[in-house]
């Protein structure tokens, strides 16, 4: 059975950006955390094979040891500006990078 998730869009979409993890924990991407001189209001991510590890608010994810999981085919959303701006990831296990689908909501 698969995740269904709804998100109520409010605001003007951009995306999705399909980015890659690594080894070395991440932010997303600058044209998703500000877009045409917006903040993003709501960021939606998409983790479509291998898994990550994620932190916010100054936590630092660690291969294996730190941070919460995001599973293959499942989806986070990020509504609040402190935890888009801060959100870092990295690659859940070396060397098996996940395919992320990343899309960012602005306010009008």
């Amino acid at each position: 059975m698969s995740n269904i998730l709804t998100m109520a869009m409010g605001g003007v979409p951009y995306g999705p950006v399909n980015v890659i993890s690594s080894n070395a924990n991440a932010a997303l991407p600058s044209t998703i955390v500000t877009n045409n001189a917006r903040n993003a209001v709501r960021v939606l991510i998409t983790c479509e094979d291998n898994p990550i590890r994620y932190g916010f608010g100054g936590i630092i994810p660690v291969d294996s040891l730190s941070g919460h999981v995001l599973a293959a085919n499942d989806s986070l959303v990020l509504g609040h500006p402190e935890a888009i701006s801060s959100f870092r990831y990295i690659s859940a296990i070396a060397g098996a990078h996940a395919n992320l689908q990343i899309t960012g909501e602005y306010s009008e």
